[in-house]
């Protein structure tokens, strides 16, 4: 059951999946208004794992608990590198978490766009 159309037809609503996840994330960080950090610099917000979201990755990335994601670092405070050269920056963050929730680990690749 797990032949390329099968994959085909899971990439649609994988991808809707994820789109709702990253907008409910936007959506929900517009609605906080703190006046001083909780988090010390250098530490990261770790979200919860949703089970039904994990469930909906193909099997191949579920199995090797990482996700890939390409990143042009020039653009901050999007994503750029740190002075350790790691790349750092909002949607760096906000990919984490979505790899927190979906039960992965989110590995950032410098790309060219």
């Amino acid at each position: 059951m797990d032949g390329p159309a099968h994959s085909r037809a899971r990439r649609p609503r994988l991808a809707g999946v994820v789109a709702a996840v990253l907008l409910l994330l936007v959506a929900v960080t517009g609605c906080v208004v703190n006046t001083e950090s909780t988090v010390p610099p250098g530490d990261r917000v770790h979200a919860q794992r949703v089970d039904a979201l994990a469930a909906q990755l193909p099997p191949s990335t579920a199995a090797a608990g990482v996700l890939k994601v390409g990143a042009n670092v020039p653009y901050a405070p999007n994503e750029f590198k740190d002075d350790d050269g790691t790349i750092v920056g909002f949607a760096v963050e906000l990919v984490q978490a979505l790899g927190d929730v979906l039960g992965v680990e989110a590995v950032f690749y410098e790309s060219d766009f």
